[in-house]
């Protein structure tokens, strides 16, 4: 059972006061594994993890993981079992009028898996997201050969980019130099506690409209589809 495998184990959530990130604390906690939840609070809410801060299977570091200096203060501090890199700059429209932004999350990459092998953390798991496929006319996608950036379709933001980038660091880590991984890609992730402002995510959006009685907005001609 991965309760049995997770209790009493120290596990590392990057980006813990997020919409998925909390909800990651919440059953791990459940599960009975100690949590150490890292967030600089940039998207995260500290209002996500209120209900876990009393409790001493608990601990917050307002880090930037990002910062090698203020996520090594953490790993100097705990003995960490498991990572779950869920910490990224992330918003369609955010990263749509900064797109450079983005660019430091491979510093954050770098960091969480330079110092998971310095003390040799069992694995780390990271958040990719669908956005990893890229656009293509290849329909269905397929899960043969993706870590090959040539069967990926064209990239054309940023945010897309880094995470493929992250996850074939986090592949080269597992294959060469001994560091279990797992990539996840999400696909529009929808929930409880979940941005649905201009800046968070179709979904929450969608729902934030119908609830007030509007018609969901939807841009072009209404003949494309979306699996959600």
């Amino acid at each position: 059972m991965i309760e049995e495998k997770l209790k009493d184990k120290t596990i590392l959530v990057t980006g813990g006061a997020g919409f998925i990130g909390s909800h990651l604390c919440d059953k791990l906690m459940q599960a009975g594994a100690r949590v150490i939840c890292a967030d600089n609070f940039f998207t995260g809410k500290k209002e996500n993890i209120l209900h876990l801060l009393d409790s001493p299977a608990f601990k917050l570091y307002d880090a930037d993981v990002n910062n090698r200096e203020e996520l090594a203060t953490v790993f100097s501090k705990e003995k960490i079992d498991y990572i779950f890199h869920y910490a990224a700059v992330l918003g369609v429209q955010r990263v749509m009028e900064k797109p450079l932004l983005v660019l430091p999350d491979i510093n954050g990459i770098r960091n969480i898996l330079e110092l998971a092998k310095e003390q040799q953390v069992k694995k780390v798991i990271f958040a990719s997201s669908s956005e990893a496929y890229g656009d293509t006319a290849e329909l269905p996608l397929r899960e043969d050969n993706n870590h090959d950036l040539a069967h990926h379709g064209h990239h054309t933001h940023l945010y897309a980019l880094v995470k493929l980038m992250g996850e074939r660091i986090m592949k080269i880590y597992d294959d060469k130099y001994g560091v279990p991984t797992c990539s996840l890609r999400f696909f529009n992730v929808f929930g409880p506690r979940q941005e649905s402002s201009a800046y968070g995510f179709v979904v929450g959006v969608f729902i934030k409209q119908i609830i007030a009685g509007q018609a969901p907005t939807i841009f072009g001609d209404g003949y494309q589809t979306r699996d959600f």
